[in-house]
């Protein structure tokens, strides 16, 4: 066993010595410590040779093993009850579940840095078309009422979207915050890993549809609805296989696996999983957004150099500077809502804690031949 003391409040925590050199939450006040590789010299408990057998820590001096390190994710069962295929399903889980601590912090903050930049670089984009339909479009079908009205929304769209970069890079910077500040537990990671399954089933599901397109397409020699497809194909295999990660190492959301944990806790970190988890992947969804956008207007343009028409491309170019303002309006009310979660949670616990505190510890009784008090005058009644 390694002892040592927690640098924030000073308990002692006692741990296993397979888990040294990595890190644990403090059981007293959560903060998270570096396993050392020994015993500190101060910490190793000293007791005489004749002395009894110590009593069992109080919950303020232990961080058990499965509960202090957060690198560390307790199966819901151990593989060896389960049967053949799902111990074989099970064991393909714990390699993902080794490698998805680090990979989900490094595709979200790629995918946010690309995201970001990607919309600043949509600006002069839309910019550029709705000068080119004020300017460029003589077709007899269109007025130019309709010319103005496009170019004023695209114009209008282009300067919008630096004031959504900023405001999605400051709820991206605040989630994170929030999510490191609101610390939560299950008993079991049995639904998550329920939920991971399903998701990788749904990622081969994706590419085989994709592959049936393009399939389908080289067919048809429609060399750009081959590509199409198969990039659609390949970013929702991605996206889901991320969020599997996600479902598979819950402690990168600050959600770790306790059997102390009740059904009522049980319940209380499920759902704030689910809203970290929403949280969490915006950025990622941001990039798929953005991309997804790319392509439209990828096609507008083709579109518009085949017909000769610049409105060709001004539609879709208005469209997606509707489609940004819609994510960050979405992103924002996320935030808003875990933030209401939050407070809804915090006053039920207040309330009940004020009602558990109010109540009397004893019940106060009387004298047993106590009657009560008369404000009549004592004597002698006819």
């Amino acid at each position: 066993m390694i002892y040592f003391k927690c640098k924030s409040c000073g308990a002692l925590i006692k741990v296993s010595d397979r888990f040294a050199g990595k890190k644990g939450r403090c059981a007293r006040c959560g903060a998270t410590n570096d396993i050392p590789p020994q015993s500190e010299r101060d910490a190793v408990p000293h007791r005489p040779a004749s002395a009894a057998p110590p009593e069992p820590a109080g919950p303020a001096e232990v961080s058990a093993a499965e509960e202090a390190p957060v690198t560390v994710a307790p199966s819901s069962r151990p593989a060896s009850e389960l049967p053949f295929p799902a111990a074989a399903l099970e064991r393909q889980l714990g390699g993902l579940r080794r490698r998805a601590g680090g990979l989900f912090p490094a595709v979200e903050k790629a995918s946010y840095l690309f995201g970001v930049y990607a919309v600043v670089a949509l600006s002069p984009l839309l910019l550029a078309a709705g000068v080119a339909v004020l300017l460029a479009e003589r077709a007899p079908r269109w007025s130019r009422r309709d010319n103005v009205a496009l170019c004023v929304e695209l114009v209008v769209s282009a300067l919008l979207l630096p004031l959504c970069q900023y405001v999605i890079a400051k709820v991206r910077t605040a989630s994170w915050k929030l999510i490191r500040n609101s610390p939560s537990s299950i008993t079991s990671p049995a639904l998550l890993d329920c939920l991971a399954v399903g998701l990788l089933a749904a990622g081969l599901a994706a590419l085989g549809h994709g592959a049936y397109g393009v399939y389908h397409a080289c067919q048809a020699e429609e060399w750009l609805g081959a590509v199409l497809p198969g990039l659609l194909a390949a970013i929702q295999a991605g996206g889901c296989l991320l969020l599997a990660c996600v479902a598979l190492k819950p402690e990168v959301l600050n959600v770790r696996v306790s059997p102390r944990a009740g059904a009522g806790g049980e319940a209380i970190g499920l759902v704030s999983f689910f809203l970290k988890a929403l949280l969490a992947v915006a950025p990622v969804a941001l990039l798929l957004l953005v991309c997804g956008l790319l392509v439209t207007l990828a096609q507008g343009g083709y579109q518009a150099v085949k017909a000769e028409s610049v409105r060709l491309i001004g539609a879709p170019a208005a469209w997606v500077g509707r489609q940004v303002v819609l994510f960050t309006a979405g992103y924002v009310m996320l935030y808003v809502l875990f933030l209401g979660y939050h407070l809804l949670v915090d006053l039920v616990c207040a309330v009940f804690e004020i009602a558990v505190n109010t109540r009397p510890a004893t019940p106060v009784e009387g004298p047993a031949d106590s009657e009560p008090a008369s404000h009549e005058p004592r004597g002698n009644h006819p």
